[in-house]
């Protein structure tokens, strides 16, 4: 047996092997992979979108409710005070009678209430705002 495999003194070995062709690229992979590339991408479209949509929302709901509260005066906040303060006054009088002052109190409750709501949802919509855009617009 000689070093090359052979079983016969001077036996000629002869080899042939077929090499993989390198040229050739392997197109079920790169199809994959360029489908990867177009999810990938098309999902950061979405996500773009989904962000922009979100952003426009909150700010038309910060205008609107900004809008809302600049639509009361000070002058109208003056008045509901004026009004609370004459009626406390004919309530102690005796002039108002204690179930119209009591249903006085809770419509000014309401509208205390509401005041403030609106206070509030301006500012949780501006933090939200602020959240959204990663920067601060609102201090």
């Amino acid at each position: 047996m000689d070093q090359n495999g052979g079983t016969f003194k001077n036996e000629v070995n002869l080899m042939v092997g077929i090499p993989l062709p390198l040229w050739k690229s392997n197109k079920g992979n790169v199809d994959k992979a360029n489908f990867a590339i177009q999810q990938n991408q098309k999902n950061a479209d979405f996500q773009k979108l989904n962000l922009e949509t979100k952003v426009q929302a909150a700010y038309k709901t910060w205008k609107n409710q900004y809008d809302q509260l600049a639509g009361i005066t000070s002058t109208d906040l003056t008045n509901m005070d004026l009004v609370y303060n004459g009626m406390l006054k004919n309530f102690r009088n005796g002039n108002v009678s204690l179930i119209e002052f009591t249903d006085f109190m809770e419509s000014y409750r309401q509208t205390a209430l509401q005041i403030y709501d609106m206070k509030n949802e301006i500012m949780q919509s501006a933090e939200q705002l602020n959240q959204l855009v990663q920067t601060k617009i609102f201090y």
